[in-house]
């Protein structure tokens, strides 16, 4: 499909306390989403930092010539490290850095104004969230695949434009 012709993707936060399980339900979602054949991105916020150069090394040495950002490619994946942009909303590198996918996942960024699905924590209560997000779904504290299925469900009617599962496409 044309870039000009695809539907943006939608990013999604999935935000909750720390601890409350918010991980595990972006790891099942999207083994189910892929399951019925959608291609699946995510984000996660690291409000702690991390580094992934090490001083010295040349992938450290890349990115502190003045590059804009420095991808590291290896036979088990890559990564791209560069300088934090200055905002932490991943809406504008979604569109960059996974363009064809079908929705995007964010772990966190409770703070944006995104359609989101609250963890719950044990006596009901969820982290506050931005007033203009909605909560399109919710999961119980310990919640299960049947839970992880419902939101799927609601997931892929609501964006992704499918009211059933699609099936999976031979090499996708």
């Amino acid at each position: 499909m044309c870039a000009e012709s695809r539907k943006e993707s939608m990013l999604v936060t999935v935000t909750g306390y720390r601890d409350s399980g918010k991980t595990t339900a972006v790891e099942r979602i999207v083994r189910e989403l892929t399951g019925r054949g959608y291609r699946i991105g995510t984000f996660k916020h690291c409000h702690h930092g991390f580094d992934l150069d090490q001083p010295g090394k040349d992938s450290w040495r890349h990115r502190h010539s003045g590059t804009v950002g420095t991808v590291l490619m290896a036979p088990t994946g890559f990564a791209l490290v560069g300088d934090h942009p200055g905002e932490d909303d991943p809406r504008e590198l979604m569109k960059w850095l996974l363009p064809d996918v079908d929705l995007v996942l964010a772990e966190g960024f409770h703070w944006l104004p995104t359609p989101r699905i609250e963890i719950a924590e044990r006596d009901g209560s969820t982290r506050p969230a931005h007033t203009d997000g909605e909560a399109v779904a919710s999961l119980r504290a310990l919640f299960n695949q049947q839970d992880i299925i419902r939101v799927c469900d609601l997931l892929e009617k609501r964006f992704l434009g499918h009211s059933e599962s699609r099936p999976v496409e031979p090499g996708g």
